[in-house]
């Protein structure tokens, strides 16, 4: 026997028991992205920081595969990006 009543065949997915489930699923995979991503959001390279930070925005929002795909690639490209030469920090600074 299951630990709580079954849910009927017909039952709306779009109902409130069905969308506390979702969430409840969602949790446990958003928690661990989190954690992944806490150390990234401390990275000195403000280029990361922003590309995680909007994928994490954009991972919020399931329904939009599309914007979650573009900051995905986006984070992929940030994240491998050789690190700047030392004269480019040092323009930096100098711009800054």
């Amino acid at each position: 026997m299951a630990d709580g009543p079954a849910l009927p065949a017909d039952e709306d997915p779009a109902a409130p028991g069905a969308a506390a489930q979702a969430a409840a699923a969602l949790r446990e995979p958003f928690t661990r992205i989190a954690a992944a991503a806490a150390p990234l959001l401390r990275c000195p390279d403000p280029a990361l920081v922003t590309a995680t930070e909007e994928l994490m925005n954009a991972a919020g929002n399931i329904e939009d595969a599309a914007r979650l795909a573009e900051k995905l690639a986006a984070f992929g490209r940030t994240a491998t990006a050789p690190p700047a030469t030392w004269r480019e920090r040092r323009r930096a600074r100098r711009a800054g």
